[in-house]
């Protein structure tokens, strides 16, 4: 069993502190899935399943209460792509998911 977010040393006062400490929680296990994609890209899915098996996220958030979550990928440094991935989420439906691309180190600055 995982500790929930509160445990953890996110500050959950109020939904703005909680969008932000959950935000900067995201950013290092973004990164870390996209290292370990062959072809270093994400979608929030991807994101969301790590998130929920750290216990960052129940699995229960719905609509709004994580409509920033995308917004961790710009931070983290990812940059958007025109490619998408049909979520296997069952409460995303089935809908594309966008795929976020993290650049390698040689990549950065070019």
């Amino acid at each position: 069993m995982t500790a929930p977010a509160g445990q953890l040393g996110l500050d959950l006062g109020s939904d703005r502190s909680y969008a932000d400490a959950l935000i900067r929680a995201l950013v290092p296990i973004a990164r870390a899935l996209a290292t370990r994609a062959s072809d270093r890209k994400i979608t929030v899915a991807n994101l969301r399943h790590a998130a929920e098996q750290r216990g960052l996220l129940t699995g229960a958030e719905r609509g709004r209460r994580l409509s920033f979550i995308h917004s961790v990928f710009p931070k983290a440094g990812f940059l958007r792509t025109d490619d998408y991935r049909r979520s296997d989420l069952p409460r995303s439906h089935g809908n594309l998911h966008r795929l976020w691309y993290l650049p390698d180190s040689s990549e950065a600055g070019q």
